[in-house]
């Protein structure tokens, strides 16, 4: 059976948010926390894609891009852009797994080492 993107993607975003509510324990006092990682919907002929970070509702920074028809992954340059070197392939068994062995929540992973 062949993993897609798409399923890459939903266990790339899955382990950053179980990553992120370790990293921020709450109790019920506290409230629920309203913070996850999604990909953004992208514009028509939009090469790359942005995963941020949501909380209260709102994408609140960049954590990475990857490029919907290769699977690449880059660090966020900024709010718009790819910084220049892939880090990592969605669509690379190797890859990805050496990617989730680094995975943070808070993006040091995607540094050049």
């Amino acid at each position: 059976m062949s993993t897609t993107l798409s399923d890459r993607l939903f266990a790339w975003t899955d382990a950053l948010d179980a990553l992120l509510h370790a990293a921020h324990p709450h109790t019920a006092e506290d409230g629920p926390l309203e913070a996850h990682f999604e990909c953004q919907e992208p514009r028509r002929g939009q090469r790359y894609v942005r995963i941020v970070e949501v909380r209260n509702g709102k994408a609140s920074s960049v954590h990475a891009f990857y490029d919907q028809r290769t699977g690449d992954v880059y660090k966020a340059a900024g709010w718009k852009a790819p910084a220049k070197h892939i880090r990592f392939n969605l669509l690379d068994d190797a890859s990805f797994t050496c990617m989730l062995q680094r995975l943070d929540w808070s993006g040091h992973y995607l540094y050049l080492r």
